[in-house]
């Protein structure tokens, strides 16, 4: 298994960045919907019930959990990684993978590729609330 950490990159771009600064409320809305779309994949791949009030169970916290890296000097990109769990049951690139997958079908407008994604209406519908 390879021990380097899953990662992928997001980067804040729009008006809200156009005197080089990010409004802390911006920034931290971004990271909190991020966190949550990522425990939602976890938890829709391992085809967890869907409460009308989620919330993740320790499992899905300790496969899903993101860290943010360092920002690059002048940038607001932020490196995402998912730290290496030793008995995972599906490889660490699956949750980035399914982000990125969930962002490129928002961006094209594919209902096809959401409903592939997450074919569960409830955590689709959950997931694109989070991205709201």
């Amino acid at each position: 298994m390879d021990s380097e950490p899953a990662a992928c990159e997001i980067t804040i771009t729009g008006s809200e960045t156009l005197q080089n600064s990010i409004p802390i409320e911006t920034l931290t809305q971004v990271l909190t919907g991020l966190q949550k779309t990522a425990y939602l994949l976890a938890a829709a791949r391992y085809q967890q019930p869907l409460q009308q009030r989620f919330n993740p169970n320790k499992e899905i916290k300790r496969l899903a959990s993101l860290r943010a890296g360092l920002t690059a000097p002048g940038s607001y990109r932020i490196p995402i990684s998912l730290q290496p769990a030793p008995d995972e049951l599906f490889q660490q690139g699956e949750i980035l993978g399914d982000l990125s997958a969930l962002f490129e079908g928002v961006a094209g407008q594919s209902q096809a590729a959401l409903q592939k994604l997450l074919p569960d209406s409830r955590y689709l519908e959950r997931v694109l609330r989070e991205l709201a």
